[in-house]
C-alpha cells in the first residue's frame, strides 16, 4: 500500500545491522525459503551476498520433507523462517524436528514475533541452535534482536535494538519514557533513528511527515523497555484494548493463553461492549479434537487480573493469516462484524 524509498545507506545499515544481530558468517550456508519480493527474504539474501555465504533458495515451506532434504543435501548452517511456518514443520517432522534443526548454527525468525511458548519449545528442543528473533519493517529492515537461546529471563521480549539503532519511547503528550517502565499504562510508542530508516514513503508527503520527524521515525508500536534495555511489544496502538479505561495488551493475554495445552494457538481482540467500552475476546485453534473453555477460563483466572479476562472465546481450524504467515487481526474484527463471532 506505501512504498518505501530505501536509499543505499539504507540498505548498507540494514545489512551490517541483520549481519550483526544473526551473527552470520562466510562459512554459513543459509536456507531462504521466503519470498524475494518480501522485505525480510530481501534482506537476508543482500546480507549473505555481502557476507559472501552460500545460499539455499526453496520455494516456501509447504513441505517438511523439501526442507529436511535441502538441509542434509547442502548442509545447510542457517535457516530464515516466519514464526507461523515453525509451528507446521514441528508438526509434520513430529520426533525428527530436533534431530533435522538441530544441525543448523542459527534459526532466524522475522516478519512476526514468535510467542512465548514457541520461544521455550525451540529453546528446550534445540540447545545448539541460536535462534534469533528480529523485529523489523520495511521502513527500517531488522531492528531489534533476541537471542532467545541465551536469554531465557527474555522470552517476553522484543529483544534489544542493534549498536547504530536508537530507540526512544513517548508518551501521548511527545514526552521520553524511561527505561523500566513495566506496566501497560506506561508504555508508550516506539521511534527510531538510525541510518537505517527509510527516506520516506514514495509520493506521499502526508504520509512521510507523520512519520519522520525531526530525524525520527515513528512507529505505531506500543512497548516499553526494561533496565537492560530489552523491548517488550505490548501491541499495535490501534489493538490495545480499552476496558473502563483499563488498558489490556492482546499479546500478553495470547502469551499466557498459549500455555494451556489444549491451545495450539490464539489471537485476541478487543470489540465493544456498551458497559466498560471493550472487552477482549479470544480466538482459539484447539490442539486436539477437544477444547473446554471453562477449564480455559480458570486457567487464564489464577494467571491474569479479572479485567483481562476474555469474555468469550471462539474455535477456529486456523487463525488468519496474510500471503507472509502474519496473524491478520483485521480479518478477525471483520469475522466479529460480520457476526462469525456474535
Amino acid at each position: 500500500p506505501k512504498g518505501a524509498m530505501l536509499t543505499y545507506r539504507t540498505l548498507y545499515a540494514s545489512t551490517h545491522n541483520t549481519w550483526n544481530g544473526v551473527g552470520m558468517q562466510t562459512s554459513d550456508v543459509v536456507l531462504i525459503p521466503l519470498p524475494l519480493n518480501h522485505s525480510v527474504g530481501m534482506r537476508v539474501l543482500r546480507t549473505a551476498l555481502y557476507v559472501g555465504a552460500t545460499i539455499v533458495i526453496q520455494n516456501g515451506f509447504t513441505f517438511a520433507k523439501e526442507l529436511e532434504r535441502n538441509i542434509i543435501d547442502f548442509a545447510c548452517t542457517a535457516l530464515v523462517s516466519v514464526p507461523a511456518s515453525i509451528d507446521l514443520i514441528m508438526r509434520q517432522m513430529q520426533d525428527q524436528f530436533a534431530e533435522i534443526l538441530g544441525r543448523l548454527r542459527y534459526i532466524e525468525f522475522g516478519a512476526g514475533s514468535l510467542s512465548y511458548d514457541m520461544k521455550k519449545k525451540l529453546a528446550a528442543e534445540l540447545p545448539d541452535t541460536r535462534v534469533v528473533n528480529t523485529w523489523g519493517s520495511t521502513e527500517t529492515g531488522g531492528v531489534i534482536f533476541l537471542n532467545v537461546s541465551q536469554r531465557p529471563d527474555k522470552l517476553t521480549a522484543l529483544g534489544r535494538p542493534v549498536d547504530g539503532a536508537e530507540l526512544k519511547i513517548i508518551g501521548q503528550e511527545g514526552q521520553d519514557i524511561t527505561a523500566g517502565a513495566r506496566d501497560i499504562d506506561s508504555a508508550g510508542r516506539m521511534i527510531l533513528r538510525g541510518d537505517m530508516q527509510m527516506a520516506g514513503y514514495y509520493n506521499m508527503p502526508e504520509a512521510t511527515a507523520e512519520t519522520l520527524v525531526d530525524g525520527w521515525l515513528y512507529t505505531n508500536d506500543i512497548v516499553y523497555m526494561d533496565e537492560d534495555g530489552y523491548v517488550y511489544m505490548l501491541g499495535r496502538a490501534d489493538d490495545i484494548i480499552n476496558v473502563g479505561g483499563e488498558k489490556v495488551s492482546p499479546i500478553e493475554v495470547e502469551n499466557i493463553a498459549q500455555e494451556f495445552e489444549e491451545i495450539r494457538e490464539c489471537a485476541c481482540i478487543g470489540v465493544k461492549n456498551e458497559t466498560l467500552g471493550q472487552v477482549p475476546v479470544l480466538y482459539v485453534v484447539p490442539e486436539g479434537e477437544e477444547f473446554h473453555s471453562d477449564l480455559l477460563i480458570r486457567f487464564l483466572a489464577e494467571r491474569m487480573e479479572k479485567y483481562k479476562l476474555p469474555q468469550k472465546f471462539f474455535e477456529l481450524p486456523e487463525l488468519p493469516r496474510n500471503r507472509m504467515q502474519k496473524l491478520d487481526r483485521k480479518a478477525l474484527y471483520r469475522m466479529w462484524q460480520e457476526g462469525q463471532g456474535c
